[in-house]
Order: structure tokens, then sequence, then C-alpha cells
């Protein structure tokens, strides 16, 4: 099975540390794909050390490779159906951002928001970990994996998401072996920040209250 290695990861360690380069490299990023073959790793080396490049290591596969039930062909589970919102539902938006999260109204209309301030990477990112969670081949949770790092983590993407540095280390251990769980921490660090941050703007918006009153119900002042 051929498996790829995103250069673009293998090289944000070194190119954090060399700013001068990082402008160019940005450039450089849209003109191809920046992948690696596995095929190019020495695979007498159970742990390739890529000093030069970025000082990332990255955790070779048994030889003979290992087989598990994610090998299988499985589809993806659909989400279960979501009917149109309530005023009920919508008004409890407002109470606690678990609410808004668990419906998938909430998120599009919470995305649709953060769109217009051009702060939409958190959700985008969030919603793509949700999506590979539910992924059930192995070879598309690596590719889904990859193309997470490539859109959210990589500080080559415009859409980079903040992260602190010991979660970043660990998204980039974690990419040695791809899985639905590579950005468990990262995602809960995102929802974290979008609850402080993103969330009270959205509740305090224009945009929420026409929501609201798009039902027909106004809120009473309360004396």
């Amino acid at each position: 099975m051929s498996r790829f290695i995103n250069k673009s990861f293998l090289c944000d360690s070194y190119l954090s540390t060399h700013p001068q380069l990082f402008a160019f490299r940005r450039r450089e990023s849209k003109q191809s794909k920046l992948l690696l073959p596995f095929s190019e790793v020495n695979p007498q080396t159970p742990t390739m050390v890529f000093g030069i490049l970025c000082g990332w290591c990255v955790q070779q596969e048994n030889a003979d490779g290992q087989t598990t039930t994610q090998n299988k062909e499985e589809p993806v589970p659909p989400l279960a159906p979501e009917a149109a919102p309530t005023y009920e539902i919508v008004y409890s938006w407002s109470f606690a951002f678990d609410n808004l999260m668990k419906y998938r109204h909430g998120q599009k209309h919470l995305a649709e928001f953060l769109k217009g301030e051009f702060s939409d990477e958190n959700i985008l990112f969030w919603q793509a970990c949700e999506e590979l969670k539910r992924e059930r081949n192995s070879e598309k949770i690596e590719e889904k994996a990859r193309i997470i790092y490539e859109d959210f983590i990589s500080i080559l993407s415009p859409k980079e998401v903040s992260l602190d540095s010991r979660v970043r280390d660990l998204v980039n251990t974690n990419m040695g072996r791809p899985s639905t769980s590579t950005f468990n921490e990262a995602q809960n660090q995102i929802y974290v920040l979008m609850q402080r941050d993103s969330y009270p703007r959205y509740v305090n918006s224009a945009q929420y209250r026409k929501l609201l009153e798009s039902f027909g119900v106004r809120e009473m002042p309360v004396d």
C-alpha cells in the first residue's frame, strides 16, 4: 500500500526557526502537493530522523504491516437526520455553547457568522475532525488526516488554527501513524477557544437576534 507524508508538516518545525524562509516557502507550497513517498524512507531504519529538514521523527510501521479491522472497506456512518430547529432550540443556544454545537444547524449558523468575520478556520477544523472520527477505512483516515494537517495545522496554511506548543508537538507525533484520534487534543483546545471567543460574539450579534426574530417571537424585556 502506497503511503505518503506531507512535506509541509515535516518542514513546519524547521521553518518556524527560520522565519526568513517562511514567506518564500508559503509561495512555493502553492505550486505542488508537497508529498513525500514512504519509499524514500530507509526501510531498515525503524525511526527516521529528518534532522536537517525539520528535526521531526517519523515512526515506520512494521515491514510486514499490521492487519486491523479498520483495513476493511466500511462506509462512513451517516449523520442522523435533523429537523429544522424550533424557536426553543435556537433560543437555548444563548445559554450554553454545548447547546449550539450539538445541532448541525447551530454549527452552520455559527460558521456563517464566522465566515463573515473571516475567522471560520476554528469551526471548519472542528467539523473536519468530527468527520475524521466517523471514518472507518484506514487509507481514507490517513488521507483525511493529511488534508486536515495541510489545511489547519501547517504553518504554511492561511487557515492555520492557534494551538499551544504542547498540543502542536503531540499532533506532529501522531501524524507518524494517523488515526481517528490524531487531532483529539487539538480539537478540544479549539473547542474551548471557540467557547471563550467566537460563541459570545455570535450570541450577541445582530445575526443571531435576526434568526430569533424569524420565528415571529420577540423576547420580553426583563424588569
